[in-house]
């Protein structure tokens, strides 16, 4: 029945994105989801009760082979509470661990779901200046080839041109077979039409630099996946040393009862009952209980090691994304420029003005830095999908579009 409802909730979602005509990002993410927890046959672990006998055995012994002096016995080795308790905490443990792995694996689909639908947003914008440039190409290359017989260096100059458009029109074709196949696999796996419009709504570049601003200015420690792994294999070491623990403190090792013939004289049938006691000797498991105490120092490094390494992938993360800001607004500001030197060529102010190549120059230089703008543009959200990834907010609220809403990244 759980799986019923996923798969018509899949198929609602799958009907109202082709009612738009237009899918946006948290259609994907939403069936996408349906489609990631429907992978997980989840049994329902929680009624798990430790048992209350670690072995119940039923013996019998002949005497001289005679049946009627034949005896049976039943032992009974019962575990304390104290060990109940141990074992009912080890499983709660290996739990958190599998529902861990479970949202790293959610997680990691989601980061990749993220930067897929970030080179299909960014990409259609790529494809469409390329366009642009490539008009501007073939104006160029019907202006020089008037210019062939005019003079022999021309010759040598349409030559170096048409290398320069050929090289053009390759990565075009390339990066428009390359933004094909990603739409393709991206939207098939949630069986939606690949020819529908993608949206390109995200979040301002603006607003990004910001919130890292302000995220910069606090001291913040988020645990990663890996740190809460280890925080559970932690306490899942501690939960078996407790286990070993109350094992060794175990005082009544089993209670058996016995009855022996002769069955058909009922006076002088007999009726036992044994008790084993354990001494609580300090040498019972001693070598496990120290291997497992090792382990659990071992394990306290491995999550201070972790701590460093986080601290390290954040700052580095911060340092790209400042970086890529510096290489934005450099390149903002000479595309600024050459929008105003565009206007300056539009009010025919002369010969070389009104020069073709001045004017065609200015206007592939003006669409190669958009086109410049835009892998940087592309790289920072690829940073600040990296940063969502480290804090965690693609498990704690998989469900939102962070590429319209943005996390609260000072607490």
């Amino acid at each position: 029945m759980k799986y019923l409802i996923e798969i018509l909730l899949l198929l609602l979602l799958i009907q109202n994105i082709y009612a738009e005509e237009e899918i946006e990002f948290s259609d994907v993410l939403s069936a996408s989801l349906v489609n990631l927890n429907s992978r997980f046959k989840d049994q329902n672990y929680k009624d798990f009760s430790p048992a209350w006998f670690d072995d119940i055995e039923i013996r019998t012994e002949t005497h001289d082979f005679e049946l009627r002096q034949q005896e049976y016995s039943l032992r009974f080795s019962p575990v304390s509470v104290w060990v109940r308790a141990a074992q009912q905490d080890f499983y709660e443990s290996k739990l958190s661990l599998y529902d861990n792995d479970k949202q790293k694996i959610i997680a990691d689909n989601i980061k990749i779901l993220y930067e897929n639908w970030l080179s299909l947003v960014i990409g259609q914008e790529i494809i469409s200046i390329s366009d642009s440039l490539k008009l501007i190409y073939e104006d160029e290359e019907i202006v020089r080839k008037r210019l062939l017989n005019m003079a022999t260096e021309n010759v040598d100059r349409f030559i170096d041109f048409r290398e320069k458009k050929n090289d053009m029109t390759i990565d075009h074709l390339t990066f428009q077979r390359e933004f094909a196949i990603i739409k393709n696999d991206l939207l098939s796996q949630i069986s939606i039409d690949t020819n529908i419009r993608i949206n390109s709504n995200l979040i301002d570049l603006e607003i990004i630099r910001k919130v890292i601003v302000d995220f910069k200015q606090h001291s913040i420690y988020i645990k990663s996946f890996e740190y809460m792994g280890l925080q559970i294999e932690k306490k899942l070491v501690n939960n078996e040393l407790k286990i070993e623990e109350a094992e060794n403190t175990k005082i009544l090792d089993f209670l058996q009862l016995s009855y022996r013939g002769p069955h058909d004289d009922p006076m002088n049938e007999r009726l036992n009952m044994t008790m084993a006691l354990r001494l609580p000797l300090a040498g019972r498991n001693k070598m496990k209980t120290e291997l497992l105490r090792v382990e659990e120092l071992e394990m306290q490094n491995k999550i201070k090691a972790e701590e460093q390494e986080f601290i390290f992938n954040m700052n580095e993360i911060m340092t790209n994304i400042a970086v890529l800001f510096g290489e934005y607004d450099v390149m903002k500001e000479y595309s600024d420029e050459l929008l105003e030197e565009s206007g300056f060529l539009g009010k025919n102010l002369g010969t070389p003005a009104n020069s073709p190549f001045w004017l065609i120059s200015n206007k592939k230089n003006l669409l190669k830095t958009k086109l410049k703008l835009l892998e940087i543009s592309k790289e920072i959200y690829f940073e600040y999908i990296d940063l969502l990834d480290a804090i965690g907010v693609f498990a704690l609220e998989p469900g939102i579009n962070y590429l319209e809403v943005l996390p609260d990244l000072r607490n």
